[in-house]
């Protein structure tokens, strides 16, 4: 929450502004979060599966799809966040 504050301060943006944009940085935040989430999630089963005594390639190939959707949409919240916020 402090960084959200900080990067309007950064940005030097009125009160308004501020106010305006904080939804977008809030709703940005709690994605990159769950999604940051997620990826431990899977990299933790992934170290369970590779430990076994024969992995799946099956579900070796899914973990990691799985993680490189991961590196795909942390990006693409990013952008879908910004084009709102630069519409203004």
């Amino acid at each position: 929450m402090m960084r959200l504050w900080k990067m309007t301060e950064d940005l030097d943006l009125s009160e308004p502004q501020g106010s305006a944009i904080f939804p977008f940085l809030r709703g940005l935040e709690e994605n990159r979060s769950e999604l940051n989430r997620e990826r431990m999630r899977i990299m933790q089963e992934l170290r369970a599966t590779l430990r076994g005594d024969n992995p799946d390639r099956r579900v070796v190939d899914e973990l990691l799809r799985r993680l490189d959707r991961i590196k795909v949409d942390l990006p693409l919240t990013f952008i879908t966040v910004s084009s709102h916020i630069f519409k203004w």
